[in-house]
């Protein structure tokens, strides 16, 4: 599956991948605009990759929402091998699931060159949540002006190396680790 050039923009789902849901596979996303998009629970709503191999690249997701326990409120990724490279995640919201830009569950992740910016959480991880990361490597990231009840920039859980990140002016509503 290889999708280019597309825009993704207002749509809904009630339970997840309101925008698209890639499972089992293989591919790219890029160049593409995924914006005001809503789930109303399990989350990613601009996109979910389940179980794949894919290549996000030089997309921009703005808007996007999950609600109720839903998280990642861009993009929600799980069990996948996946690179995401110099993309902007902007204002995107989840529920208590986590990750208001991006949650990734499991899975061996590479990210360099993102920026989260101004995107919020009523979970953990305002920019990114990330649990039980396999060998998962960020590279020169940024993640700006977040909020989460915990992990305002990023939460993080398993092997992770973290290296040239830019992590400033996020906060945290319950008072844990605001960066």
């Amino acid at each position: 599956n290889t999708l280019r050039n597309l825009t993704i923009v207002g749509n809904s789902a009630y339970s997840s991948g309101a925008g698209a849901y890639l499972k089992s596979g293989t591919g790219s996303l890029s160049h593409s605009t995924l914006t005001l998009n809503r789930s109303e629970f399990v989350g990613g709503a601009g996109a979910v990759m389940d179980n794949a191999s894919y290549t996000i690249e030089q997309n921009t997701a703005t808007e996007n929402r999950t609600d109720n326990n839903g998280g990642g409120g861009a993009l929600r990724i799980s069990n996948t091998s996946t690179n995401l490279i110099g993309n902007t995640f902007a204002g995107n919201a989840a529920g208590t699931g986590g990750g208001g830009g991006v949650e990734i569950l499991g899975g061996t992740v590479t990210m360099q060159n993102n920026t989260f910016s101004a995107n919020r959480s009523n979970g953990d991880g305002g920019g990114l949540k990330m649990s039980n990361a396999q060998n998962a490597a960020l590279n020169d990231n940024t993640f700006l002006d977040n909020s989460a009840d915990a992990g305002g920039g990023l939460y993080i859980s398993g092997t992770v190396t973290l290296n040239n990140n830019t992590i400033r002016n996020n906060t945290t509503a319950g008072g844990i680790g605001g960066g």
